[in-house]
């Protein structure tokens, strides 16, 4: 069709008009090459402190830097993200009481006086009774010496009534409380301690094992069986294998006490949660609480990919400063929140006053588009450590707690020497066990 006249000719102009319009409004410079191409969507989590002595503007400014270079850049993207406030809450502290303690021990006088009376029976189910109680109460024993002298006392009973089973297992609870108790010849008689001894030989020649006493706080005094043994984190090697006390404290905060299991040629794991810890809360909370600790590990990059997944990122940075030598260390990871890759970025190090950290930011900035193509040298395990120092690293302290020694040779009825049981009660004699 023909359009002629002054109308063909308007809208002719028309077209012509409305496409110059269309070629200058078009987006120029890195708007039109963000939108030719799909660019990566990064969002950068505020860098938390890894050590003492960081402040909070030189954690804002370095978070800043690095958002105002990925900002301005044609290869990716800045992702906005939630505003992480800090919140804190504290673990739970249960209500302890002495009510079973003070049970546990009237119990126990109670078997005393039914052991006394040779009513054997009552004895053992009165001690039945305060072992039980004092097994609640382990948070608050200060030594296992009410618990020795419980064991003893119900092994004592348990064979004077034909239970040689039941007197068997409680010295052996004995021997792995206390490895090294020698009985006192004139409190018990020759069969008995002979007895022990044969179990104290039998229990030190199997194979040992180890825990891992892991805290919610660093620093907690642990307590093996009553004994100081270090602070948390903590590996215990040489271990009898079997049921063992567990006490972890520090000062200000709830005690956390437990009875736990050693077996033998593994390693377990302990996580004792001590009352009134002061932890920061949520999702955003736990990862920053890993940072501060100076580690990344598989929980903190499952909650850093659900996070981006929210905000619609492709990947999320996070990172830890810390105060090694007078200098400021960064260290940094570019997680994947598709694949769960995690990329370490170039470490940075700066002076206290930041001189030099905008070009320091920006030539670590220009090297993630390259990652974020394919990173070559990915972490292989966690937990990552952010900073590596010998300073910031944390690493776990190794102690040998169990016995080293073998049993004494000669058998107690020969006259070996005997060392009392501490605050051991004393007991009437037996005939035989």
């Amino acid at each position: 069709m023909k359009i002629g006249g002054r109308f063909g000719v308007g809208l002719r102009l028309g077209i012509l008009t409305a496409g110059c319009l269309a070629w200058f409004c078009a987006p120029t410079g890195p708007e039109r090459a963000m939108a030719l191409v799909q660019v990566s969507k990064v969002y950068v989590f505020p860098y938390q402190p890894a050590t003492s002595g960081v402040s909070k503007e030189v954690l804002t400014q370095i978070t800043d830097l690095l958002k105002n270079e990925i900002k301005h850049s044609q290869e990716m993207q800045l992702q906005k993200g939630p505003i992480f406030i800090p919140e804190v809450t504290e673990t739970p502290m249960k209500p302890l009481s002495d009510k079973e303690l003070r049970r546990a021990k009237r119990a126990f006088e109670k078997g005393l006086k039914y052991y006394q009376a040779f009513n054997f029976d009552k004895a053992a189910r009165a001690f039945e009774s305060a072992l039980k109680r004092y097994s609640k109460s382990i948070a608050l024993l200060q030594d296992m010496q009410p618990v020795l002298d419980t064991l003893l006392m119900l092994s004592v009973c348990y064979y004077r009534t034909e239970k040689e089973d039941l007197g068997r297992k409680m010295l052996e609870k004995v021997i792995r409380l206390k490895p090294d108790l020698q009985l006192d010849p004139s409190r018990y008689p020759p069969v008995f301690r002979n007895t022990a001894e044969r179990i104290r030989k039998r229990l030190l020649l199997k194979r040992r094992g180890e825990l891992e006493v892991i805290a919610n706080v660093d620093g907690a005094t642990v307590y093996f069986n009553g004994q100081k043994v270090g602070t948390t984190p903590l590996v215990m090697k040489d271990l009898l294998p079997g049921e063992h006390y567990l006490r972890v404290e520090k000062e200000g905060l709830q005690a956390w006490a437990q009875e736990v299991k050693v077996v033998s040629t593994q390693k377990r794991r302990i996580l004792a949660s001590l009352g009134g810890v002061k932890k920061l809360s949520g999702p955003l909370g736990s990862i920053a609480q890993s940072l501060r600790e100076n580690r990344i590990d598989k929980a903190t990059i499952g909650l850093a990919r659900k996070e981006g997944r929210k905000i619609g990122a492709d990947y999320v940075i996070m990172g830890g400063i810390g105060l090694v030598g007078g200098m400021l260390k960064v260290g940094s990871v570019l997680v994947s929140v598709q694949k769960g890759t995690v990329c370490p970025l170039p470490g940075l190090e700066l002076d206290k006053d930041l001189l030099g950290a905008s070009v320091e930011v920006y030539n670590m900035a220009s090297k993630i588009p390259k990652l974020l193509e394919g990173c070559p040298e990915p972490a292989k395990k966690l937990p990552l450590a952010l900073i590596e120092s010998k300073v910031a690293a944390k690493k776990l302290k190794t102690v040998r707690v169990g016995p080293v020694a073998p049993p004494p040779e000669e058998p107690a009825s020969k006259g070996a020497p005997a060392v009392a049981a501490g605050r051991g009660v004393a007991i009437p004699p037996v005939a035989k066990p």
